[in-house]
């Protein structure tokens, strides 16, 4: 999603270096400071990302709210999308706030905006989850391992960092409820599925009560769902197309209308508005609340 951009000028002749070094010193200390912050190890990641770029850009000019606001239209006539320039400036912010700079865009720049999540029908998971599970190569003995992702990402709506944290301790098949801490630490128990309980069982039993049970990197998992679903045939999924797909089947399959905030609380939505999101990717749902409406005319 980021990537580097070229700066404004194609050499360095005239370059002012006392600038440049002012530049990347003052990004450089930040950067040292965004590792004891509470972000997340892929928000720094991208910030620091960001702010690589834009000190490229820069070149020998001045860190400023006026270089900094010149720096986001280039993204624009670079064709960036707009949440793309929404993660530049709200990296740029409170880098530039350190050094006692405000950065003011308009109100409705700095809103997010909604992106509906895509819809994926249980037949193309169906058709992942068999090429994982025939896996044949020389690897064939991590199929049991892959499919067994695959279908958790299926069955909890977990994102990556959630998979990736389970340990046996945090399941008891007893109760058949997985309980997992989320963004922002908040605890969430999610039920397991007659479909999961088993495979899920099974491969835990040789496992530590303290030990990761697929104890992959992010990277990875990335890698491994665009494998399988490149196999089927699908070029648009992600590990959180998973997560898209679960909330979306909640909301579906849901007996009355609490469904919606069902979802919210299997997902851990902290907002019931995130929730709602899914309500205009779902054809059954509003096709099934427009046919319930009552009959208007007389039948001959």
């Amino acid at each position: 999603m980021l990537r580097l951009v070229a700066g404004r000028k194609t050499n360095n002749v005239g370059f002012n270096i006392g600038v440049l070094a002012e530049n990347t010193k003052a990004i450089h200390a930040y950067l040292n400071q965004l590792q004891f912050s509470d972000l997340s190890p892929l928000t720094i990641s991208k910030y620091a990302q960001c702010l690589r770029c834009y000190e490229q850009w820069l070149q020998d000019d001045y860190i400023s709210e006026k270089s900094a606001k010149a720096f986001l239209d280039f993204l624009q006539t670079k064709n960036f999308s707009r949440p793309t320039r929404q993660i530049y400036y709200h990296a740029l912010r409170p880098f530039l706030q350190k050094l006692n700079i405000t950065l003011n865009m308009r109100k409705d720049f700095r809103k997010k905006v909604k992106r509906t999540p895509k819809y994926h029908k249980p037949r193309e998971i169906q058709l992942i989850l068999k090429c994982a599970k025939r896996r044949a190569d020389k690897w064939g003995k991590l199929a049991p391992r892959d499919f067994l992702i695959l279908l958790t990402l299926a069955h909890t709506g977990f994102r990556r960092k959630e998979l990736l944290s389970l340990t046996p301790s945090d399941i008891n098949f007893e109760e058949r409820m997985i309980t997992i801490i989320g963004k922002e630490d908040k605890q969430r128990t999610i039920p397991i599925t007659d479909e999961l309980y088993r495979p899920l069982l099974d491969y835990t039993k040789k496992l530590k009560t303290s030990e990761r049970i697929f104890p992959l990197s992010e990277s990875r998992i990335d890698a491994l769902v665009k494998r399988y679903a490149r196999e089927a045939g699908i070029n648009d999924i992600t590990p959180h197309s998973f997560r898209h797909y679960f909330i979306t089947q909640v909301i579906m399959n849901a007996s009355d209308p609490s469904g919606i905030k069902i979802a919210q609380q299997l997902a851990g939505h902290a907002s019931i508005e995130t929730t709602s999101i899914y309500l205009d990717i779902i054809p059954k749902h509003l096709t099934d609340a427009v046919q319930r409406l009552p009959k208007l005319t007389e039948e001959k």
